[in-house]
């Protein structure tokens, strides 16, 4: 349901949401989106061709622009095709290593994308999160990422899925959804 139709704008859409809101997110990626035709998301040379100054002013993204132009760059030269390779091939780890490696793609970010490829075994923990599980699972106590982790590992190569689930269903009940 969150996926994009392409690795490159599933990563924009990553750092697009770092450090930020839901809604000043979604903001930033629908003037993004603004760069395509008709109705598609831009490629990696429509962002490039704006520049830093359109997405830092226009799409208001503020230091993320670097990090966009970096992905648009990814996946021209083939560094997203190799991460993309690395995931067909079931290498969970390279294909974290390769997330990592992009510039503006945290642990948290690139866990996301892991779940978005069909790699379920390693959680994405951020502060939304830790929120929830605090909530959920730790009676109002604050957990460490750690204890997170350990929380969800039962699951075994399912535990990044379990954490997504638990942090959908609080949002859903958060907006009156469930």
């Amino acid at each position: 349901m969150l996926a994009g139709a392409s690795l490159f704008e599933d990563v924009v859409k990553g750092i697009c949401g770092t450090n930020t809101t839901w809604r000043q997110a979604v903001g930033c990626i629908n003037r993004i989106a603004g760069l395509g035709r008709d109705g598609a998301f831009p490629d990696p040379a429509a962002i490039l061709r704006a520049g830093d100054d359109h997405l830092r002013e226009v799409a208001r993204v503020g230091y993320r622009a670097p990090a966009i132009a970096d992905a648009a760059r990814a996946a021209i030269d083939g560094r997203l095709a190799e991460i993309e390779a690395a995931s067909a091939a079931g290498d969970g780890d390279r294909v974290f290593a390769g997330l990592r490696g992009l510039r503006g793609v945290g642990p948290s970010t690139a866990g996301f994308l892991l779940l978005l490829m069909g790699h379920h075994d390693r959680p994405s923990i951020d502060s939304a999160t830790i929120r929830v599980a605090r909530g959920a699972w730790f009676d109002g106590r604050t957990p460490t990422p750690r204890e997170v982790a350990e929380r969800v590992a039962p699951a075994g190569r399912f535990r990044g899925l379990v954490l997504a689930w638990a942090t959908l269903r609080s949002w859903q009940r958060d907006i009156g959804l469930a």
